[in-house]
């Protein structure tokens, strides 16, 4: 399996990882499945607080 990186905001790490946490999910398996069809993080998400509207 190969291993990728990239650069991300410190809000859009925290927002990841809190997206992840709320699918019980680990921020690998996590954006595996965003990346798929059908699966957590497909569709753009928002949640309440400061970072609300930014999508995924």
């Amino acid at each position: 399996m190969k291993a990728m990186t990239f650069k991300v905001s410190d809000d859009e790490a925290r927002h990841i990882r809190l997206l992840a946490k709320h699918q019980k999910l680990s921020i690998s398996e996590y954006l595996r499945r965003s990346a798929r069809d059908g699966s957590p993080g497909a569709k753009p998400l928002s949640i309440d607080g400061p970072l609300c509207g930014l999508r995924l």
